[in-house]
């Protein structure tokens, strides 16, 4: 549980400085804490007000299909 403490410390550190936190490193840090069963949840709330569109994004970072809204289908291809 402390090594958790410590990683949210470091993020919220990084985020109150100003660092922009790359995407990918965002994606690929979420992806292995849950992988690894570190977590249950995590919360993305400044990296989904920054963009909203990261869940779609993240999904063609990691190769997934999911169904778009039907007014964005064009802008996907």
């Amino acid at each position: 549980m402390d090594g958790l403490i410590n990683r949210a410390r470091t993020f919220l550190e990084l985020e109150s400085s100003g660092t922009v936190i790359p995407k990918r490193e965002v994606l690929e840090q979420a992806n292995t804490i849950i992988e690894q069963g570190e977590a249950d949840l995590i919360f993305l709330v400044r990296e989904l007000l920054r963009d909203p569109y990261w869940p779609l994004h993240a999904a063609h970072v990691l190769h997934y299909d999911v169904k778009w809204l039907p007014q964005y289908v064009r802008a996907k291809n």
